[in-house]
């Protein structure tokens, strides 16, 4: 039967890069999709079926930490899911986890969130243990609360902060395999690349990317090292640029800003970096690997969960600029035979664990679930 889903993300962004497959599915099911997201940049190029109505959410602010601010985001939160009475509601990111959650609590609706990292949480330190007890009270009464790895969802429990009986594990959001897929016969430049996505942030490891490409310059006049992302927060920008004006005079590292389509990038790489500190199930990583790209990135959660050392890439310690030297070093000495079989078995681990196809079967069953126990469309 037929239903209405709500899905609420911080911004149009992460609906445009990671919500838009699971969307189509549940229009191509029959069911009426409600979209509510915060204002970025992204909102004219979310392009959605008739099946999906959209409203923005203008108090939504990720960064922000002003009381005031929230109390309205959680208002226009609740005044949005009182106008539509969905049947079910599925929570993306940190504010719409917790707002979202005690909103539907308030108005008697089903929800799923979905935690994709642990992130501050773990913090419970002035703002982010104010978050960290709002968890705690927002996703009590959840139906189900999703996680992207193992560790996450058992710290959670650990803590107090849900129910073993109401988490599950769905690793990551997914990958469009055939979106995301080598190009037969492609031969790569002269060039060895290193590619590095993501935010410039220290915590994605950054840092220690440009300090190991640095040392490596030196005696690798072949290689480069390319840096694609901007900071997670904008008003951090010219702090950010005074850091790495350093490293920007140097020809081998090249700084080339937030690109939309990273596939021209990871088509002339010949290695993927994601020194990470800490993850749920890194898209940027299982992008790569699917274009059957040999991987370095750190062992830690999420991270670890992807990639298999020596057989997918390498596996680094995190925050350590050393390590990752070393595993750099060792990828710029393999050869090119080993590098490409590396891809290749990444490329089927996506395939075989982290395709969409498989991502959006683990959201049926939650569904099932759900309908299975109670008519979802109880609300109406």
């Amino acid at each position: 039967m037929p239903f209405k889903i709500a899905i609420v993300a911080n911004s149009c962004w992460n609906i445009y890069n990671f919500r838009m497959e699971l969307i189509k599915h549940f229009c191509e099911a029959g069911h009426e999709v409600h979209v509510f997201a915060g204002k970025d940049e992204f909102c004219a190029q979310l392009n959605f079926s008739s099946h999906v109505r959209f409203r923005l959410l203008n108090f939504l602010k990720p960064v922000s930490k002003n009381p005031v601010w929230d109390i309205f985001c959680f208002v226009e939160i609740l005044k949005n899911l009182w106008d539509v009475k969905p049947d079910l509601l599925l929570n993306y990111t940190v504010k719409p986890n917790i707002y979202g959650s005690l909103a539907s609590r308030v108005l008697g609706i089903r929800t799923v969130s979905n935690l994709t990292g642990l992130g501050f949480a773990a913090e419970k330190t002035g703002w982010h243990k104010f978050i960290f007890n709002f968890y705690k009270m927002a996703l009590q009464k959840n139906e189900v609360v999703v996680f992207h790895n193992e560790e996450d969802r058992l710290w959670f429990v650990k803590e107090k902060l849900i129910k073993e009986a109401q988490s599950i594990c769905i690793p990551g959001s997914g990958v469009d395999s055939e979106y995301f897929k080598p190009e037969p016969g492609k031969q790569k430049g002269e060039k060895f690349i290193f590619l590095f996505v993501g935010r410039l942030i220290k915590a994605k490891g950054i840092f220690e990317f440009l300090d190991a490409a640095e040392r490596l310059a030196q005696y690798y006049p072949q290689a480069e090292w390319w840096i694609l992302g901007r900071p997670a927060n904008e008003r951090n920008h010219k702090k950010q640029e005074k850091k790495f004006e350093h490293f920007q005079k140097n020809k081998q590292i090249r700084f080339l800003g937030f690109q939309q389509d990273v596939r021209v990038y990871l088509r002339q790489a010949r290695v993927f970096v994601l020194p990470s500190y800490r993850e749920g199930m890194p898209r940027s990583l299982m992008e790569a690997m699917s274009m059957e790209l040999p991987v370095i990135t750190t062992r830690v959660a999420g991270c670890k969960h992807a990639v298999e050392d020596r057989l997918h890439g390498f596996l680094v310690e995190p925050e350590s600029g050393q390590s990752l030297y070393v595993a750099m070093e060792a990828c710029l000495n393999l050869p090119e035979t080993e590098l490409e079989q590396m891809g290749k078995n990444g490329r089927q681990r996506i395939l075989n664990n982290f395709a969409m196809g498989r991502i959006i079967q683990g959201y049926d069953k939650i569904l099932n679930k759900l309908i299975n126990q109670h008519p979802l469309n109880s609300n109406r």
